[in-house]
């Protein structure tokens, strides 16, 4: 008698599970490396961790993206900015180039909160420009304003992971993943709206799919990093093909309360680039 193939079937909900799984893994592995910690330092010259960043490379030049009210602390603690690279050749390197704000404001009362600089290459010797690794510029969600995705995943350092000293240089990232909020009175309640912003859900009290509960890390600190959108289709998950992944936004507040993270869209970083540009050749 032969024996009957014992391999299980698995559930609709397995595969969705699985699948979600997947996806967010290799969201997580492709933007762990263009993503990057900013610090500054203190009076002593030890490192402080301030926020996240992440480099995006347009027409042969390097952008990095964070959020403007990062960039001001610089001039609130007086201290240079530095990109944190991780890996035996690692180290801290100083954030060099032309500026632009959008909207910025020292306080929080501003809610676009953009900053994106046009690295200078020139000031940077060859081995230390070619560490510093990008996103090319199609991941960003630049073909439409309304972001339709579903799913949101939220990449930067808080800085409960990254309290390092001048001798240790461990720097921790984190990627959350949940889904995108839509509901209108959130967007009001937190002094945001959906034309310019997204929301994803960011609990502190997590359970997991042993039903068992856990604390996530506090968010402080993730500010700057990128917010990653991508859709649960039928036919990627069915076929296990990955969906279409897009930068969607960058990663401005965290709000306790109504228990989500609030990021700008990312066609503000698109304008900024564009004025950069248009700076660079003149044409202003």
């Amino acid at each position: 008698m032969h024996k009957m193939d014992t391999k299980l079937i698995k559930t609709h909900n397995e595969l969705v599970s699985e699948y979600y799984k997947k996806c967010t893994s290799y969201i997580f592995n492709m933007f762990s490396n263009i993503v990057y910690p900013i610090y500054g330092a203190d009076n002593q010259g030890n490192p402080i961790h301030i926020g996240s960043c992440f480099i995006v490379e347009y027409n042969f030049n390097k952008f990095l993206i964070t959020a403007s009210h990062v960039i001001n602390e610089k001039n609130k603690a007086k201290t240079n900015l530095y990109i944190g690279i991780k890996g035996e050749n690692g180290g801290l390197i100083d954030i060099i180039g032309n500026l632009i704000l959008l909207n910025s404001k020292i306080d929080k009362s501003d809610k676009i909160d953009i900053a994106v600089i046009k690295l200078a290459k020139t000031r940077y010797n060859t081995d230390i420009w070619n560490r510093l690794t990008y996103l090319p510029f199609r991941y960003l969600e630049h073909q439409k304003d309304d972001v339709t995705k579903k799913i949101g995943v939220a990449i930067g350092y808080p800085n409960s992971k990254n309290k390092i000293s001048r001798h240790n240089l461990k720097m921790t990232g984190l990627s959350h993943s949940s889904l995108l909020i839509h509901e209108e009175d959130i967007f009001i309640s937190v002094g945001a709206n959906s034309e310019n912003h997204i929301l994803v859900e960011y609990d502190e009290t997590v359970k997991d799919e042993k039903d068992i509960i856990y604390n996530a890390p506090k968010p402080t600190g993730m500010s700057g990093g990128a917010l990653v959108t991508f859709n649960l289709a039928v036919n990627n998950y069915l076929q296990d093909t990955l969906p279409d992944i897009k930068v969607s936004g960058v990663l401005i507040e965290y709000h306790k309360i109504k228990k989500v993270l609030l990021a700008t869209k990312i066609k503000y970083v698109l304008k900024a680039i564009e004025e950069l540009e248009k700076q660079a050749s003149g044409l202003d």
